[in-house]
């Protein structure tokens, strides 16, 4: 409960400062400096709103446990907010590494806590003092590795001059949102608790690979196209080529999951989760949709439009909250269906308005992640016609599963050798430019690549 709470304040922590701050084509001591400050007294305000809001928490919840936790937790709002600037700065740099390196340690550390006073029988106590253990241990090792530090500077002119960019960018993150979490409230209103449990399971595995694979990316990339926000050339060719890479992955595990979906759901999850199987397999077509259009906000952000960003979110927000209601009559299948076809339904206008930004088609696009598609396609029908075979035979699902993600990494590793994507180069120079050529010599031979043709504009 603490936790859904936290969630939605998180919308507001820095009210889009930080991500401003990576977009600046070039930065002022005035501007950092008054952001930091600004960033303060934001954390100070939200501990304030959860500390002193969680009797009204607990009163709608109907749970008094709540109030002693949301009010330790309201903490983390401060602590996190004052590594907002160190963290935006790390990542306008690229010093990604340093980033990743900090988060593990934070990561380990609460883990380390929460399970030593689990065990020790604090209960809920082991989770809440794992998170402030974690935004400690962040915030201190981010001020570690980077070297700047807050100067008695405070310029309110410097404040507006970002201000247009991070209200909408806030309102933008606010609205993206509820479009993440209506169905969530609108299945637990009328369908119930236990179908909302079915619900979510099958879209938080959907959301696994994005979270671990487009976000990732995503954040990577946004600093890079912040540099060439008005080198439309160079800004399409990095777009082009991060996509396509989060394309290489995603692509083949939401099409490989769709026809494997029952003997993975009986082997992960028990066969207690079988409600979630027609789930899964319908949320696996918009999850590689969304792996691409996820990362459109970039191109908004780095181009400083994020009064568009706001407006058409907006407008998508509303179309796939009434996709919710629309398929309650039919169950949460119902809901997965109608959602799925308003996600497809938007591909088209969700990328052309910001791809106009940088004079990108869509067609070009599409074009270029075509051979990743055609590829996973064809390693999904094999794994299908594998799987129809072997349904007969009456093997356990473990079995089963292990012999069709077999079937499909080498079906997939087959598939594009022969449609030989143009992305397989951009990993191989990648890899080789980090000292792993290794790495990339036996990616060249598993798939023989040879060099693919460049997609016209990008």
């Amino acid at each position: 409960m603490a936790g859904t709470i936290n969630v939605f304040l998180l919308v507001f922590r820095d009210l889009g400062t930080g991500a401003a701050l990576v977009q600046r084509e070039e930065l002022r001591e005035e501007l950092t400096s008054s952001v930091f400050y600004v960033n303060c007294l934001l954390g100070i305000l939200l501990t304030a709103i959860a500390y002193f809001g969680s009797p009204l928490a607990a009163a709608f919840f109907r749970e008094p446990q709540l109030i002693p936790v949301m009010q330790a937790l309201s903490f983390t709002f401060f602590t996190s907010s004052l590594a907002v600037v160190q963290s935006a700065l790390l990542d306008r740099a690229l010093a990604f590494n340093k980033v990743a390196a900090v988060e593990l340690i934070g990561a380990l550390a609460g883990t380390a806590t929460g399970v030593s006073l689990a065990v020790s029988g604090f209960g809920v106590w082991s989770l809440v003092s794992a998170t402030l253990v974690n935004s400690v241990t962040t915030t201190t090792g981010l001020w570690i590795v980077c070297p700047w530090r807050p100067k008695l500077l405070f310029d309110m002119e410097a404040i507006r001059s970002i201000a247009r960019y991070t209200m909408n960018l806030s309102g933008a993150t606010l609205v993206n949102y509820f479009a993440r979490n209506a169905d969530n409230l609108i299945i637990g209103r009328f369908l119930g608790s236990t179908a909302l449990g079915y619900y979510q399971m099958a879209y938080n595995i959907m959301l696994y690979p994005l979270q671990n694979v487009s976000f990732t990316l995503g954040r990577v990339m946004m600093p890079a196209i912040s540099k060439l926000q008005n080198d439309h050339p160079r800004f399409r060719s990095v777009y082009f080529r991060a996509n396509a890479t989060i394309a290489l992955l995603t692509f083949p595990m939401m099409l490989g999951l769709m026809v494997i979906v029952r003997p993975f759901v009986l082997t992960v999850l028990g066969p207690q989760w079988l409600p979630v199987v027609p789930l899964l397999a319908i949320f696996c077509p918009i999850g590689l949709v969304q792996s691409i259009i996820t990362n459109v906000g970039g191109i908004y952000r780095a181009k400083g439009r994020t009064d568009l960003m706001f407006k058409w979110g907006s407008i998508a927000t509303v179309l796939y909250v009434a996709s919710f209601f629309a398929g309650i009559p039919w169950g949460i299948v119902g809901v997965a269906v109608c959602y799925a076809i308003v996600v497809i339904g938007l591909v088209y206008p969700l990328l052309r308005i910001p791809f106009r930004l940088i004079e990108l088609p869509v067609g070009e696009f599409l074009k270029g992640l075509l051979p990743v598609l055609l590829a996973s396609g064809a390693m999904a029908a094999v794994v299908l016609f594998v799987r129809i075979g072997l349904d007969s035979l009456g093997l356990r699902p473990v079995v089963e599963l292990l012999i069709l993600v077999a079937m499909g990494i080498a079906g997939y590793i087959l598939a594009l050798r022969w449609f030989q994507p143009r992305v397989i180069w951009d990993v191989i120079d990648l890899l080789s430019s980090m000292g792993k050529q290794r790495v990339s010599a036996l990616i060249q031979r598993m798939v023989g690549h040879r060099r693919a043709p460049v997609v016209a504009g990008i």
